[in-house]
């Protein structure tokens, strides 16, 4: 039997691949991180962000997202609260659920692009309270809080 040496350079794959064997192992543990994560961990945050944006208290019961290209979010069980003078337990509006989809794409690119918008169940009651004042008139968009830019791209 011949035993051949195995020059330097030629370095097991392992080593000569190691920041692509990284690359890999990190964006595998992204994926199961993210199919495993319970994003109701979230669901403060875009409560407070809702209420601020709409002047108006605004729950969640489920908050869920499944990872893509385009993310699927999605909103279970949303209110948004009467404002102050309307009975406390009654609601401007209620919707059972609210799936979006963002392309990741164009929100690289600074843009907010929703291809996909699914309501399911959404009931509104307008009214108007003892002051007279209608509960559709949202203080945080009056005001210009809101933060939303509106294209007719």
């Amino acid at each position: 039997m011949i035993a051949m040496a195995v020059p330097a350079e030629d370095a097991s794959f392992a080593r000569r691949h190691r920041g692509w064997l990284i690359a890999v192992a990190c964006v595998v543990v992204l994926i199961v991180a993210g199919a495993l994560f319970d994003w109701n961990w979230f669901r403060p945050v875009v409560e407070a962000r809702l209420s601020a944006a709409l002047g108006r208290a605004v729950t969640i019961d489920h908050l869920a997202v499944k990872l893509s290209r385009a993310p699927l979010i999605t909103l279970d069980r949303i209110a948004v609260a009467n404002p102050q003078g309307f009975p406390p337990d009654s609601h401007l509006g209620e919707v059972d659920r609210l799936s979006l989809r963002v392309d990741l794409r164009q929100l690289l690119h600074g843009t907010v692009a929703i291809p996909e918008l699914t309501i399911d169940h959404p009931v509104s009651r307008l009214e108007r309270g003892p002051s007279r004042e209608p509960n559709w008139k949202l203080a945080g968009l009056a005001e210009g809080k809101s933060g939303i830019v509106t294209s007719t791209k």
